[in-house]
């Protein structure tokens, strides 16, 4: 299996102060271990790796706090269960219930 049948080959611009870093990571892990030799492919395959893992590691979380969220929205959704007790001060000011009996005077 060669390299182009696992990588594909990809393009990019880079700020200047995103390139210095990327350089300087370079020297840093030469200088390390002088047997190892190192891209600057491979430094940012790594970057967007673990950018990649941390991505899926916060999606991951926000997964668990919607999970945990839903079952209390749901509850909070729910129809009450019972009889509603309605007290006499809400019916107030509407009048009467019930008809009144005739105490008015006739006229005539």
């Amino acid at each position: 299996m060669s390299d182009h049948q696992k990588f594909e080959r990809l393009t990019i611009t880079l700020p200047p102060e995103l390139l210095a870093w990327v350089k300087s990571q370079k020297k840093k892990l030469e200088a390390a271990d002088r047997r190892v030799t190192t891209s600057i492919s491979a430094i940012i395959a790594d970057a967007v790796s673990e950018m990649r893992a941390l991505d899926l590691s916060e999606g991951l979380k926000e997964s668990k706090k919607s999970a945990q969220k839903t079952p209390s929205k749901a509850s909070k959704t729910q129809p009450d269960v019972g009889a509603n007790i309605a007290t006499l001060s809400e019916h107030l000011g509407s009048g009467p219930s019930t008809a009144t009996t005739g105490n008015s005077r006739k006229t005539g």
